[in-house]
């Protein structure tokens, strides 16, 4: 104030003129803070009307110089701040992606894995029903090969003594009659009954040849039965080995059989065994990517209200103050340009 009465004392005119010239630049900052403020919308800009119209010129520009030094500073704030998010976002994203992927990888394993489980448990259960159902079944054939051979056994006998009674019956009888004529007479009787009907007929009878007749007829009936009842044991014999043959080709068959199986559950049992270590294992693997994506999304969720909690785009805030920077800029010049020098050393 002292320099401005001194001038006034010493220089009226150039007070004056300094005078005019400062209302002039006030409108001129007037009319730009006003525009400024319109074209942007900035209650800040329109706020630096009033701060034009009524505050000295030194105070101004050194305000304006401290809005220029405080929006720099929040522009290069907010680029490292959306270069933050950008970059976080693109990080989470791909640790995301990648956590998902391996999820949907665990979880396509552990299907595969859950599903060939229970089908080996499946084909455990079925062979064990086969082998019980061979099992039973080879009971039941040697429980019935065991009774029919019980019943050859004691058929076999009861032919064989048969026909050992007869052979002695026959010995008896050879004996008494004796053994040629005997022999003779039951050949005859077997194979020339007619001529010796008529041989009997033309000549007179032999010495006790009536009773040889009969005694070689009843031969003749005994040795038939003889040789049948050889001939059933033969077959019985016969019967025994087939049956007691496929008895042993089938108890073979169920031997190998069951063998086969039994390997087969055992291979299958340890499949399961891996395939339940290995399922626990990736249900781990599971758990652990699940709380890692989980921690991923808490990450992004905190990331939200300072990287994507603003309604206007990093772009257009940038614009914005990048405006009003250049206003401000351009509002100092306009002090710089139309004030003179010595305005510019005046104090309030």
């Amino acid at each position: 104030m002292t320099v401005l009465v001194q001038q006034k004392q010493n220089d009226p005119v150039d007070v004056a003129k300094l005078n005019a010239e400062t209302q002039r630049t006030r409108e001129v900052l007037i009319d730009h803070f006003r525009t400024l403020g319109s074209q942007l919308h900035s209650i800040a800009m329109l706020n630096l009307v009033s701060v034009a119209s009524a505050e000295p010129m030194a105070q101004v520009k050194g305000l304006l110089k401290d809005l220029i030094g405080k929006l720099t500073k929040e522009a290069a704030e907010a680029s490292s701040l959306h270069e933050f998010c950008k970059e976080e976002k693109t990080k989470t994203k791909a640790a995301k992606d990648k956590k998902n992927d391996l999820i949907e990888k665990l979880e396509t394993r552990l299907d595969k894995a859950t599903s060939k489980s229970a089908e080996l448990q499946e084909k455990i259960a079925d062979l064990s029903g086969e082998i019980a159902a061979s099992e039973k079944a080879v009971a039941e054939a040697t429980s019935i090969r065991t009774a029919e051979h019980d019943q050859f056994v004691k058929q076999e006998k009861d032919y064989k003594e048969a026909a050992d009674a007869v052979e002695d019956a026959i010995d008896a009888l050879k004996d008494y009659y004796g053994d040629a004529s005997l022999v003779q007479s039951a050949a005859i009787h077997v194979h020339h009954t007619a001529a010796l009907v008529q041989d009997k007929q033309k000549a007179p009878p032999a010495l006790g040849g009536a009773k040889s007749d009969a005694a070689g007829g009843i031969l003749s009936i005994m040795q038939t039965m003889q040789a049948e009842f050889r001939k059933e044991v033969s077959k019985l014999q016969s019967e025994e080995r087939e049956a007691s043959k496929s008895y042993d080709t089938f108890l073979h068959d169920s031997k190998v059989s069951k063998a086969s199986k039994n390997a087969e559950i055992k291979a299958s049992e340890s499949e399961v065994k891996s395939l339940a270590v290995a399922v626990n294992n990736i249900g781990e693997d599971h758990k652990l990517a699940t709380n890692e994506l989980s921690s991923i999304m808490e990450y992004i969720s905190k990331l939200k209200p300072q990287c994507e909690g603003r309604t206007v785009s990093y772009a257009e805030r940038k614009a914005r103050r990048d405006a009003e920077i250049q206003g401000l800029k351009d509002a100092l010049s306009i002090i710089e340009k139309d004030a003179p020098s010595s305005f510019l050393q005046l104090r309030a």
